[in-house]
């Protein structure tokens, strides 16, 4: 399973080494960057290495999280990552930095174990048709794949519903 990201590196992982995955998750995640999703991030990565910490949590809230949810948890959230060093910054700047240098999006029909792609309706960051994307690349391709997507959430619908993570746990169980 790979969230954001790491569903990027999940499906270098699938195509590199079929013999290594019999089911695959992609939850919010995309195959090839586009210039929206390249701005948010590349918005990220100035905050981080301007280690402007406040900055970054502000706008990652706002960013992956609907707004009722964001509303509701925002002063949590920040107190969570009140504490985070400049260290840590950077390395989320690095790796933000990689985001758009993945590009799988030819190689999708590579993947043959069975997939769900969870997607969100108002995700800002990869958006909703980099899963829809993903998913129609694996249908044509034949690979056994179901698509489901949460409307009215965002990149971080995994931290908002539980529902979405017995959905994973019903997908892996079959």
């Amino acid at each position: 399973m790979g969230v954001s990201q790491g569903g990027m590196i999940a499906q270098i992982i699938a195509i590199q080494y079929p013999e290594l995955v019999s089911k695959l998750v992609l939850a919010s995640s995309t195959s090839k960057a586009v210039p929206s999703q390249i701005e948010l991030i590349g918005n990220w990565a100035r905050l981080a290495r301007a280690h402007d910490g406040e900055g970054l949590v502000s706008a990652f809230i706002d960013d992956c999280f609907s707004k009722p949810f964001a509303d509701r948890y925002r002063r949590a959230i920040q107190a969570m990552y009140r504490d985070v060093t400049d260290a840590e910054m950077d390395r989320f700047a690095l790796c933000a930095d990689l985001c758009d240098t993945v590009n799988t999006i030819d190689e999708l029909h590579k993947i043959k174990c069975p997939t769900l792609v969870l997607g969100a309706g108002d995700d800002k960051v990869v958006t909703p048709q980099a899963s829809l994307i993903i998913a129609d690349k694996l249908k044509a391709a034949g690979t056994p794949c179901e698509l489901e997507m949460y409307e009215g959430r965002g990149h971080a619908v995994f931290d908002e519903l539980k529902e979405y993570k017995d959905r994973i746990f019903e997908f892996l169980e079959k």
